[in-house]
């Protein structure tokens, strides 16, 4: 999720960028009876969010300064509470929040059960649904990163062409919670199609709006910032040829995918990371 790396990447952290993968994933939610219709009546609001520097807040705080709402150190205008993931459509149903920031697939889930309105849907926003919210990145060996980049690829586009079949195997080996078909419906609101310019364009953009809310350090060149955190591959093509319609064969398990699979459990939960699980409705009046 680009959002959340570039401060890592500011502050030094040594990976490079190499394609975008697919844009869409996070939401931010209001109550269907709620009185916010909109970005700009969260002024002074409270909004739930899984942390600060989460890839959901960076997006809220993106909308926010658009709209012309303060998110910045020295004039916030907002109140930005940190939840569990799992327990932000609670602290909604409570009021404890007035809006809920989060990836999917929690974000659809909540938004389904709880009946609630989405103030930004970056897979259809105008200002979001053709940025690419979430790149691949390599350190260290170019040859070895060059390979993963093709294979990321060409692993991204197979999703874009069998949505159903991808969403099957993400249920039953249990890497998001929620059935098949409802993962299904959310990955066919993406597009999957991978980018390496699209990935590229989407960083440099961050980085020119990140600077002026004070997420990136004030006067950032961006495209000097992007130049320095990206890498084009003369072997990687900007993206894989599609399949022209045929269904090609699910990835296989192994023992690479029970590994990455039981690593991701640690990293923080997300659309593009560990097992996620469905919020506990029991609480539900």
């Amino acid at each position: 999720l680009i959002g959340k790396m570039l401060q890592p990447l500011e502050n030094g952290l040594p990976i490079k960028f190499t394609t975008g993968l697919h844009t869409g994933c996070t939401k931010l939610l209001v109550p269907g009876d709620s009185d916010i219709k909109s970005i700009a009546d969260l002024k002074g609001k409270k909004i739930g969010v899984p942390g600060l520097a989460d890839a959901a807040t960076v997006v809220s705080k993106r909308s926010l300064s658009a709209a012309g709402i303060g998110v910045t150190e020295q004039n916030m205008e907002v109140e930005f509470s940190v939840y569990s993931r799992n327990d932000l459509p609670q602290a909604l149903e409570n009021g404890a929040v007035d809006a809920i920031a989060l990836g999917d697939p929690t974000a659809s889930i909540a938004e389904e059960q709880y009946g609630l309105t989405a103030l930004i849907d970056t897979a259809t926003d105008p200002k979001y649904k053709d940025e690419y919210c979430c790149n691949a990145f390599a350190a260290e060996n170019p040859k070895a990163a060059a390979a993963f980049t093709r294979a990321v690829q060409k692993a991204s586009q197979w999703v874009q062409e069998n949505p159903d079949e991808t969403a099957k195997i993400i249920t039953e080996k249990e890497y998001v919670s929620g059935d098949a078909d409802f993962c299904a419906q959310i990955l066919k609101t993406y597009n999957y199609k991978p980018s390496v310019q699209g990935g590229y364009d989407a960083l440099k953009l961050n980085a020119e709006e990140l600077s002026k809310i004070g997420v990136l350090k004030e006067g950032t060149d961006a495209q000097k910032f992007a130049d320095n955190a990206y890498i084009f591959f003369d072997d990687v093509p900007d993206a894989p040829k599609a399949s022209s319609g045929t269904t090609a064969a699910a990835p296989s398990a192994s023992a690479s995918s029970v590994s990455f699979t039981e690593a991701a459990e640690a990293e923080e939960n997300d659309c593009c990371s560990g097992k996620i699980e469905k919020p506990d409705t029991t609480r539900k009046a």
